[in-house]
């Protein structure tokens, strides 16, 4: 998982947007299933970028996080009914002993589908992440 901030051209040139980027930018990124997602605050909402396709957080109905055995399925299914689902290895994060690495560490901090979950899924953390 990678953060950009405003200001960061370089990640800021992973996609583009036909709005163009006169507004800082900031959020987090990763491959989910070899798919670029994105999660950042555009224009003040919050947005998750999955391949191509953008979705407003205040438009999503619901989304989910689960665990297959080594895999992990992370999907959303929008207000208008649209759904995405995406299937990775998990395999990673799990080899991982997050008790060992740091006291501070969280499970979401190797598992980005997990983490993006956790954070539209928390009002106060969806509301409040990267506020300038």
């Amino acid at each position: 998982m990678a953060y950009f901030r405003p200001g960061s051209v370089p990640a800021l040139q992973l996609f583009e947007r036909t709005e163009g980027w006169s507004e800082p930018v900031s959020g987090h990124y990763d491959y989910i299933g070899g798919i670029l997602t994105v999660l950042y605050r555009f224009k003040g909402e919050l947005f998750i970028r999955l391949g191509e396709r953008d979705f407003e957080v205040s438009k999503i109905e619901s989304i989910w996080h689960l665990k297959k055995g080594e895999n992990r399925e992370f999907g959303l299914t929008t207000k208008d009914g649209s759904n995405v689902k995406l299937e990775y290895s998990g395999k990673l994060a799990d080899s991982i002993d997050v008790v060992d690495m740091t006291p501070f560490s969280e499970e979401e901090d190797f598992d980005f589908g997990l983490f993006v979950k956790n954070v539209i899924n928390n009002p106060d953390r969806s509301d409040n992440i990267y506020r300038q």
